[in-house]
Order: structure tokens, then C-alpha cells, then sequence
């Protein structure tokens, strides 16, 4: 078997989903119906299933073995042919499956703090903002919650374009809000697919995310404003102001 070219691909989560996300709609097409075999299937099963040309079918699947979506291993031969090659794949062959495992990982979250007897909003809350803090740690953002000059000045409409874009790449589907240069638009939540009653808790840990990303990017020179929409639960303008510096006592 020919399992050592794959098996650490195989453990990258972040690299499988590059590497789905790079494939052809035939090389995923092809991916797919192996994933529906439990057993190897051949290159010939694969072409007549497929209604394609072997050497059609061969070259797909080198280039999904060279990229670690399939195994390759050598069948047992019978009789005195030369013994074929079986692939098998042990990666997920649905795109949206990050997505589908996201989301039921959150239900089943949210079932529990439903149940847990405390106060669920606040702890929904709470897993928001450190969900934000590694979310800023894992893309390597500093720490800005505090100016290095004091004397510097904080551009707030530049610094919500790049958390807008930031929210973006996350799921958020964050917009600027029009005429509103300091304010950002959110009307998604990677968390719920139910756009019409989404959980209440998923919103609130969103809020709990946007919070302390804002908190720990704005240099401590703002405070945030979360208005969250009363016709659509998904919506929620977000908002930054100056912080008006407290009087000093005589």
C-alpha cells in the first residue's frame, strides 16, 4: 500500500480545504464518486461508471493522489494479470463540509448552554470574545488595544474598511453601512443557516467576536455600538465612536 504520501495531508484540515478549493469541477466530480465506494475502486470501474475514457480517468486521479485527496494501494492480483491499482479517499468530498461541521458544532454548543441552567446569553457572549481572540491570533493581527504614542491619531473610517474585511473572510458578510463611514453592516452568521429564526445565542456570540475584535483593534481611543436589527435577527450595525476621555478630578 501506498499510504505514505498522504497520511500527513490526510491530518491537514486548513490544507485539504486549499486544496478542494483548487480543483476543477471534474476532479471534484471524480473525488466524489470514489467517496461513494467503501471498498478501492479501480481506474477501469471509475471510467465505466463515469462513462469516460480510462487515460481520462487515470490522469484525474494522479493529480488527486499527488495533491493527498485518494489513496493508492495495489489490489490483490488475480490470475496472471498484472494486479491493479485501488483508490480509496478518507477526506471529506463535500465542499461545504467545514461549513456543515461549523454549524453543528455550534448547535450542539448552544443545545447544551440552552440546557446548562446559567445565564447562556452571557456565556455565549463570553466564548464570542475569546473565539475572537484567537480568530486575531491565528491571522497574526497585534494586539492595538492601546496607542504606543499617545500623541498618534486613529483613522476610524480606514481602520473599519479592514475589519470589514476581516468579517468578511470569516462569514460575516460585513458591509459598509451608507453614509456612515465608521460603521460596518453585518447580515450573516457563519454559525446558523436558519436565516428566518436563527439562535439567539448564535447572535450573541457573534456580538461577543465583533466586541473584543474591535476592542483589541481600535487602540483604546473608541467605544462600540451594537445595534442589532429588529425586523431581521442577522442584521446589526456596528459602530465605532471617539471615547470621550474622563475629567480629571482638581
Amino acid at each position: 500500500m501506498d499510504h505514505s504520501a498522504t497520511t500527513d495531508l490526510e491530518n491537514d484540515l486548513g490544507g485539504i480545504l486549499a486544496r478542494m478549493a483548487s480543483l476543477t469541477g471534474a476532479q471534484q466530480t471524480l473525488l466524489a464518486r470514489i467517496a461513494t465506494h467503501p471498498d478501492p475502486v479501480t481506474v477501469n470501474q471509475l471510467a465505466e461508471e463515469a462513462g469516460l475514457h480510462v487515460s481520462s480517468v487515470r490522469e484525474t486521479l494522479d493529480i488527486l493522489h499527488a495533491r493527498g485527496l485518494v489513496r493508492r494501494e495495489t489490489l490483490p492480483a488475480h490470475g496472471r494479470g498484472r494486479p491493479a491499482l485501488g483508490y480509496t479517499t478518507f477526506v471529506p468530498a463535500d465542499p461545504s463540509f467545514a461549513a456543515q461541521l461549523l454549524e453543528q458544532f455550534a448547535q450542539g454548543l448552544f443545545a447544551w448552554l440552552h440546557a446548562s441552567g446559567g445565564d447562556a446569553m452571557a456565556a455565549a457572549r463570553e466564548l464570542g470574545r475569546h473565539w475572537g481572540e484567537e480568530a486575531l491570533a491565528q491571522a497574526k493581527v497585534p494586539d492595538h488595544s492601546t496607542l504606543v504614542n499617545p500623541n498618534e491619531t486613529f483613522a476610524l473610517d480606514k481602520h473599519m474598511g479592514k475589519i470589514r474585511l476581516f468579517l468578511t473572510a470569516l462569514g460575516f458578510a460585513a458591509k459598509p453601512a451608507p453614509g456612515r463611514s465608521t460603521s460596518i453592516v453585518l447580515s450573516a452568521c457563519p454559525l446558523t443557516s436558519h436565516s428566518q429564526s436563527p439562535d439567539p445565542l448564535a447572535l450573541e456570540m457573534r456580538r461577543g467576536f465583533v466586541e473584543r475584535v474591535l476592542a483589541l483593534t481600535s487602540s483604546g481611543t473608541t467605544e462600540v455600538i451594537y445595534e442589532a436589527d429588529e425586523e431581521d435577527p442577522l442584521v446589526a450595525v456596528v459602530t465605532l465612536v471617539p471615547r470621550v476621555p474622563e475629567a480629571v478630578s482638581a
